[in-house]
């Protein structure tokens, strides 16, 4: 599933191509047909967004790909500096077509949703969302292909997204991490995006060794795993729910898609897991990493099929 380091150059004098969206830093290359995403130092969120785009692949969700890579910014002759990354097809056209935020479609929904502020916004609830979602077409056709036959909806697709959330531990899905391809009078949800913070990418790897080798059970991977929390909140001022929480709220909205979805996390064997994992360089993601984001993967899929902790 893998693949070849992609190497990349930009020249760091078209600031045209820098997307000012998000925190890390990017470029439109190709012209503009792809985005190149830098990595931040001693972290692993190039190696998440291969892996997380693998498993969608598996389970037939409409996802951005992504393969590492690496970019070399230069400066007229001489070449200034490399970094690690990931780079990505856009998955909307230009100019023809433009992304909006769900920060922006819950705005146009509700004047006094909080837009600027990116954590720890409680009006970010799931019922919110799910109201705007429900107001989208699906994804372009072309992300559809492998859903099942039940998906029939931008909520049914977005519940696949909750579910995926809870599987690798994705607790970045804000309000900018997921949003509308806008062409012409048209709004489709987009496909899923944005993992880099899946798979822990902040745990040290000499933590994540103790995690895996503790009989202490409030540090184990397991605990690690029911722990992680989602930027969702049951209602304004309420409370911020965990992944898994939010991810049984958004199927309440469409218990059929849930057990559909779920339905493909059963047919998703543990050697396909492992698969996405398996060719990923040594030096980008070593060993105990891998071991500790298999058994937490695991974990996670262990806990969604059983429907409860």
């Amino acid at each position: 599933m893998g693949s070849p380091l992609k190497i990349v150059e930009v020249e760091v004098s078209d600031q045209r191509a820098l997307e000012p969206l998000g925190t890390k830093t990017k470029w439109w290359v190709k012209d503009y047909t792809h985005l190149f995403k830098v990595n931040y130092e001693a972290r692993r969120e190039d190696c998440s967004e291969v892996v997380v785009a693998n498993l969608c692949a598996l389970l037939g969700l409409p996802h951005a790909k992504y393969q590492l890579g690496l970019v070399r910014i230069k400066d007229g002759e001489e070449t200034w500096d490399e970094k690690y990354g990931v780079l990505t097809p856009s998955f909307y056209q230009r100019p023809a077509q433009r992304l909006v935020d769900g920060n922006q479609l819950l705005l146009s929904k509700d004047s006094s949703y909080p837009a600027e502020n990116r954590y720890k916004v409680s009006e970010y609830t799931v019922d919110a969302v799910a109201q705007v979602v429900r107001d989208l077409e699906m994804p372009p056709i072309r992300f559809c292909g492998s859903m099942p036959d039940s998906v029939n909806t931008a909520l049914d697709v977005f519940v696949g997204y909750t579910m995926l959330d809870v599987l690798v531990a994705n607790q970045d899905r804000h309000h900018e991490n997921w949003g509308a391809i806008e062409s012409g009078d048209r709004r489709m949800l987009t496909p899923t995006f944005d993992h880099g913070a899946a798979l822990a990418p902040g745990e040290p790897v000499d933590r994540m060794q103790k995690r895996l080798e503790t009989r202490d059970q409030g540090f184990s991977v397991d605990n690690f795993a029911r722990r992680a929390m989602s930027p969702f909140w049951d209602q304004p001022g309420g409370e911020q729910l965990s992944l898994y929480n939010a991810w049984r709220a958004f199927s309440r909205y469409s218990p059929g898609a849930s057990n559909a979805w779920l339905g493909r996390l059963r047919k998703l064997q543990l050697d396909s897991i492992y698969a996405t994992f398996a060719e990923l360089p040594e030096d980008r993601f070593p060993k105990v990493a891998r071991d500790f984001c298999l058994k937490l993967v695991y974990s996670n899929r262990e806990r969604l099929l059983a429907r409860a902790y």
